[in-house]
Protein backbone atom coordinates (compact mmCIF):
# COMPACT_ATOMS: atom_id res chain seq x y z
CA UNK A 1 0.00 0.00 0.00
CA UNK A 2 1.17 3.54 -0.72
CA UNK A 3 0.07 7.16 -0.87
CA UNK A 4 -2.05 7.86 -3.96
CA UNK A 5 -2.11 11.17 -5.83
CA UNK A 6 -5.57 12.78 -5.67
CA UNK A 7 -6.89 14.50 -8.76
CA UNK A 8 -9.13 17.49 -7.97
CA UNK A 9 -12.71 17.08 -9.15
CA UNK A 10 -14.44 20.09 -7.66
CA UNK A 11 -13.99 23.25 -5.63
CA UNK A 12 -15.94 23.10 -2.40
CA UNK A 13 -16.42 26.67 -1.20
CA UNK A 14 -15.75 30.23 -2.21
CA UNK A 15 -17.05 33.22 -0.23
CA UNK A 16 -17.16 36.93 -0.96
CA UNK A 17 -15.15 39.47 1.01
CA UNK A 18 -11.75 41.08 1.26
CA UNK A 19 -9.86 39.01 3.84
CA UNK A 20 -10.50 36.00 6.00
CA UNK A 21 -13.53 36.94 8.05
CA UNK A 22 -14.63 35.52 11.35
CA UNK A 23 -15.87 36.20 14.85
CA UNK A 24 -18.94 38.27 15.43
CA UNK A 25 -18.62 41.71 16.99
CA UNK A 26 -20.59 42.60 20.07
CA UNK A 27 -23.16 40.64 22.00
CA UNK A 28 -25.80 38.49 20.27
CA UNK A 29 -28.60 41.00 20.90
CA UNK A 30 -26.56 43.68 19.09
CA UNK A 31 -26.24 41.55 15.97
CA UNK A 32 -29.56 40.70 14.37
CA UNK A 33 -27.95 37.99 12.33
CA UNK A 34 -31.03 36.29 10.86
CA UNK A 35 -34.07 38.55 10.92
CA UNK A 36 -37.41 36.79 10.42
CA UNK A 37 -37.72 38.31 6.95
CA UNK A 38 -34.29 36.96 5.95
CA UNK A 39 -33.65 38.17 2.43
CA UNK A 40 -30.03 37.06 2.05
CA UNK A 41 -28.56 40.45 3.00
CA UNK A 42 -24.99 39.32 2.35
CA UNK A 43 -23.44 42.73 2.94
CA UNK A 44 -25.06 42.96 6.38
CA UNK A 45 -24.03 39.39 7.17
CA UNK A 46 -20.40 40.01 6.22
CA UNK A 47 -20.34 43.35 8.08
CA UNK A 48 -21.28 41.49 11.27
CA UNK A 49 -17.98 39.61 11.13
CA UNK A 50 -14.54 40.80 12.18
CA UNK A 51 -11.85 40.90 9.52
CA UNK A 52 -8.75 38.89 10.34
CA UNK A 53 -5.58 39.42 8.32
CA UNK A 54 -3.80 36.21 7.37
CA UNK A 55 -0.45 35.28 5.86
CA UNK A 56 0.75 32.01 4.30
CA UNK A 57 1.13 29.38 7.02
CA UNK A 58 -1.30 31.01 9.48
CA UNK A 59 -3.80 28.92 11.42
CA UNK A 60 -7.23 30.21 12.41
CA UNK A 61 -9.32 27.82 14.47
CA UNK A 62 -13.07 28.31 14.02
CA UNK A 63 -15.12 26.38 16.61
CA UNK A 64 -18.20 24.44 15.52
CA UNK A 65 -21.22 26.68 15.04
CA UNK A 66 -19.18 29.86 14.49
CA UNK A 67 -20.33 31.79 11.39
CA UNK A 68 -17.35 32.59 9.19
CA UNK A 69 -16.40 33.44 5.62
CA UNK A 70 -13.26 33.17 3.54
CA UNK A 71 -12.45 36.32 1.61
CA UNK A 72 -11.10 36.78 -1.89
CA UNK A 73 -7.45 35.98 -2.54
CA UNK A 74 -7.24 33.50 0.34
CA UNK A 75 -6.44 29.86 -0.40
CA UNK A 76 -7.17 27.62 2.56
CA UNK A 77 -6.99 24.05 3.72
CA UNK A 78 -10.25 23.67 5.65
CA UNK A 79 -10.08 20.82 8.13
CA UNK A 80 -13.17 19.81 10.00
CA UNK A 81 -14.74 16.88 11.73
CA UNK A 82 -16.18 14.61 9.01
CA UNK A 83 -19.83 15.65 8.76
CA UNK A 84 -22.44 16.80 6.30
CA UNK A 85 -23.95 19.24 8.79
CA UNK A 86 -23.01 22.67 7.46
CA UNK A 87 -25.29 25.67 7.27
CA UNK A 88 -24.53 27.99 4.36
CA UNK A 89 -25.54 31.51 5.32
CA UNK A 90 -24.68 32.83 1.85
CA UNK A 91 -26.03 30.77 -1.03
CA UNK A 92 -26.87 33.20 -3.84
CA UNK A 93 -24.49 32.75 -6.74
CA UNK A 94 -23.38 29.34 -5.46
CA UNK A 95 -24.58 25.91 -6.59
CA UNK A 96 -26.99 25.42 -3.67
CA UNK A 97 -30.73 25.88 -3.33
CA UNK A 98 -31.95 28.25 -0.59
CA UNK A 99 -33.95 25.46 1.09
CA UNK A 100 -30.80 23.32 1.31
CA UNK A 101 -28.72 26.08 2.94
CA UNK A 102 -30.24 25.25 6.36
CA UNK A 103 -30.47 21.46 5.76
CA UNK A 104 -34.25 21.71 5.46
CA UNK A 105 -34.64 22.79 9.09
CA UNK A 106 -35.59 26.41 8.41
CA UNK A 107 -33.48 29.30 9.67
CA UNK A 108 -35.63 29.69 12.79
CA UNK A 109 -34.34 26.25 13.92
CA UNK A 110 -30.88 26.34 12.30
CA UNK A 111 -29.88 29.63 13.94
CA UNK A 112 -30.15 27.93 17.35
CA UNK A 113 -27.11 25.81 16.44
CA UNK A 114 -24.98 28.89 15.67
CA UNK A 115 -22.67 30.49 18.21
CA UNK A 116 -23.38 34.21 17.79
CA UNK A 117 -21.32 35.38 20.76
CA UNK A 118 -18.16 37.45 20.40
CA UNK A 119 -14.86 35.55 20.28
CA UNK A 120 -11.18 36.34 20.09
CA UNK A 121 -9.46 34.70 17.10
CA UNK A 122 -7.74 31.42 17.99
CA UNK A 123 -4.48 31.25 16.05
CA UNK A 124 -3.66 27.60 16.80
CA UNK A 125 -5.45 24.29 17.03
CA UNK A 126 -6.55 23.42 20.57
CA UNK A 127 -5.35 20.07 21.93
CA UNK A 128 -8.92 18.73 22.07
CA UNK A 129 -9.12 18.99 18.25
CA UNK A 130 -6.83 15.93 18.00
CA UNK A 131 -9.80 13.63 18.58
CA UNK A 132 -11.55 15.03 15.50
CA UNK A 133 -8.84 16.26 13.09
CA UNK A 134 -5.27 17.55 13.15
CA UNK A 135 -2.71 19.20 10.90
CA UNK A 136 1.05 19.46 11.09
CA UNK A 137 4.12 19.53 8.82
CA UNK A 138 5.27 15.92 9.32
CA UNK A 139 5.65 13.43 6.47
CA UNK A 140 5.21 10.23 8.45
CA UNK A 141 2.64 7.45 8.41
CA UNK A 142 0.24 7.67 11.35
CA UNK A 143 -1.89 4.54 11.31
CA UNK A 144 -4.95 6.61 10.35
CA UNK A 145 -6.23 8.09 7.14
CA UNK A 146 -4.17 11.12 6.13
CA UNK A 147 -4.12 13.67 3.32
CA UNK A 148 -0.80 15.27 2.41
CA UNK A 149 -1.08 18.68 0.71
CA UNK A 150 2.14 19.83 -0.93
CA UNK A 151 2.62 23.50 -0.04
CA UNK A 152 6.14 24.08 -1.38
CA UNK A 153 9.05 22.41 -3.10
CA UNK A 154 9.36 19.72 -5.76
CA UNK A 155 10.00 16.02 -5.60
CA UNK A 156 8.18 12.72 -5.37
CA UNK A 157 5.94 11.09 -2.79
CA UNK A 158 5.74 7.32 -3.13
CA UNK A 159 7.06 7.59 -6.71
CA UNK A 160 4.46 10.18 -7.85
CA UNK A 161 5.45 13.71 -8.85
CA UNK A 162 4.82 16.16 -6.01
CA UNK A 163 4.73 19.93 -6.39
CA UNK A 164 2.75 22.82 -4.88
CA UNK A 165 -0.96 22.04 -4.91
CA UNK A 166 -0.61 18.26 -5.21
CA UNK A 167 -2.65 16.21 -2.75
CA UNK A 168 -2.05 12.62 -1.67
CA UNK A 169 -4.41 10.22 0.11
CA UNK A 170 -2.56 8.00 2.59
CA UNK A 171 -4.51 4.94 3.79
CA UNK A 172 -4.31 4.05 7.49
CA UNK A 173 -2.52 0.79 6.59
CA UNK A 174 0.49 2.60 5.09
CA UNK A 175 3.54 2.02 7.28
CA UNK A 176 6.05 4.22 5.48
CA UNK A 177 5.83 7.24 3.14
CA UNK A 178 8.75 7.61 0.72
CA UNK A 179 9.71 11.21 -0.04
CA UNK A 180 12.31 12.28 -2.60
CA UNK A 181 13.43 15.87 -3.05
CA UNK A 182 12.62 19.02 -1.12
CA UNK A 183 8.86 18.64 -0.55
CA UNK A 184 7.06 20.50 2.24
CA UNK A 185 3.57 19.38 3.14
CA UNK A 186 0.60 20.07 5.33
CA UNK A 187 -0.38 16.71 6.82
CA UNK A 188 -4.13 16.59 7.48
CA UNK A 189 -5.20 13.81 9.82
CA UNK A 190 -8.60 12.14 10.15
CA UNK A 191 -10.10 11.45 13.60
CA UNK A 192 -7.89 9.33 15.83
CA UNK A 193 -9.66 5.97 16.29
CA UNK A 194 -7.79 5.52 19.57
CA UNK A 195 -9.61 8.52 21.04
Amino acid sequence: MRAELLLPTRVYRFYRGGALLGRLRGEPEEDIFFPEDWEQDVDRLLQSLNKISVRPGDIVYVPAGMPHAIGGGVLIAELQEPTDFSFLCEWRGFPIRAEDSHLGLGWDVAVQALDLSAHEPARRLPAEARSFFWADRQVEATGRFTVLLVVDGEGRIDRAAAGPGAAFAVPAAVERIRVEGDVRVLRCLAPDPRG
